[in-house]
């Protein structure tokens, strides 16, 4: 019951309105350094910083530098995931309008 409550109440809402891309951004972007409490921190930085580059370009030279220090803080990150997300990087900033 206490779901189907946050669902109705809260839940479906709120998926309605994070299905539009730019609001999926936002919310990516206000919580900056904070990833979501459901959210692996590695997936988290990779689509927030892929969405800010996609729908925020304005920001996404801030943003792009705080997921990267966030990645450089974060202990326990393999080569191979730092690697990634430097690739990932490389492919947003030549990424075309």
């Amino acid at each position: 019951m206490a779901a189907e409550k946050f669902f109705v109440g809260y839940g479906f809402r709120w998926m309605d309105e994070m299905i539009i891309p730019e609001n999926l951004e936002k919310a990516f972007a206000d919580r900056k350094e904070k990833v979501f409490r459901t959210q692996n921190f590695v997936y988290y930085v990779f689509r927030g910083v892929t969405l800010a580059r996609i729908y925020n370009l304005g920001d996404y030279p801030l943003l792009r530098n705080i997921y990267l220090q966030e990645i450089k803080k974060k202990t326990g990150m393999t080569p191979f995931t730092i690697a990634s997300f430097l690739q990932l990087l490389d492919y947003l900033d030549h990424l075309e309008d």
